[in-house]
């Protein structure tokens, strides 16, 4: 394969940045692999990239994979390492619109990221907090919601923390964030790697660097976040980056974020994905497309992910990191 193609599931963000850091040092390219990062247009998601054949992997949520493995015709896509141990994303409302739980968004409008279960999802924490889940779903162009949101175009939304917090608080900006586990909701994954499983066959050794050297760029953002901001700011590789004040704000939030409680990046927990999987079930969350009848997952969710593409070494966290998020 040699060049490696990955969808991001938005804009550059600090969310990528380790991929960034190791392309700015030019580790992939030392180690013969030329990595494009593909911006997805509003009307191409990184799964249908993936799915597709243009791209080798898609950052995608826990929700997708499932989406895709529960299709009439199935596809089988399976994710093989996450970026974040925790979901790390909130429904999030502007504070200054007085709408302060779920369920004041009875009426209101909802900027939506066009997910399967999106609604669904969102009417359960509504219904948790007290509301009826009468909501108006709007669904402009997905790069375009932030600024829907700060404009008050929409009155809600779905945001990643160390993405969205930071920006907030460049433009003054105080945000409502409501996190599901405190509604009832058990969100999966939210920013996994997600390749197609015919690929991982005949390019094992491809993706298993790519994750060897994706994780040192992670690794040395966790250990030297500063430093790390500098050098991608730097590189010009992407205008996203040129503040490195607001990258380096982001990385307070990502980097405690990162590790799991062995201290591994990209390792995915089968006990969590079996919550999710169950709760899932007993939500009756996942609906046939033709026929609206529950489809359970629970027992077949184990085949959706793998470790066994990731590296076998650890990230090194300063423990500073954790005190400064």
């Amino acid at each position: 394969m040699r060049t490696i193609r990955v969808a991001l599931e938005g804009m550059p963000s600090v969310l990528h940045a380790g991929m960034y850091l190791a392309l700015a040092r030019g580790w992939y390219k030392e180690a013969g692999l030329e990595l494009q990062l593909i911006n997805p247009e509003s009307f191409a998601s990184p799964m249908k990239l993936l799915v597709s054949g243009q791209v080798h992997l898609a950052i995608a949520p826990a929700e997708a994979i499932v989406s895709y493995r529960t299709l009439r015709q199935e596809m089988d896509v399976v994710a093989i390492a996450t970026i974040q141990q925790e979901h790390h994303t909130a429904l999030a409302t502007l504070q200054q619109s007085g709408i302060s739980s779920p369920a004041q968004l009875d009426g209101k409008r909802y900027g939506a990221h066009q997910a399967r279960f999106e609604a669904s999802i969102l009417r359960k924490m509504v219904r948790n907090s007290g509301g009826c889940g009468m909501f108006r779903m709007l669904t402009p162009p997905r790069e375009e919601l932030w600024n829907h949101l700060l404009n008050g175009q929409i009155d809600a939304t779905w945001v990643s923390i160390p993405k969205r917090i930071p920006m907030a608080e460049q433009a003054g900006v105080t945000l409502n964030l409501f996190k599901p586990e405190d509604y009832g909701v058990l969100a999966g994954y939210m920013h996994l790697f997600v390749a197609h499983r015919c690929l991982l066959d005949e390019y094992e050794s491809d993706f298993k660097l790519f994750l060897n050297i994706t994780a040192r760029g992670y690794r040395e953002l966790a250990s030297l976040p500063e430093e790390g901001a500098e050098v991608i700011s730097r590189s010009g590789l992407n205008k996203a980056f040129d503040a490195p004040e607001l990258l380096k704000r982001g990385l307070q939030l990502l980097c405690p974020t990162l590790p799991d409680k062995h201290g591994n990046w990209g390792t995915m927990n089968p006990d969590y994905w079996q919550q999710f999987g169950n709760w899932l079930d007993q939500e009756s969350v996942v609906l046939c497309l033709e026929t609206d009848e529950p489809i359970p997952v629970a027992h077949r969710i184990h085949e959706w992910y793998c470790n066994e593409y990731l590296p076998s070494f650890s990230v090194a966290f300063a423990s500073k990191q954790g005190e400064t998020a």
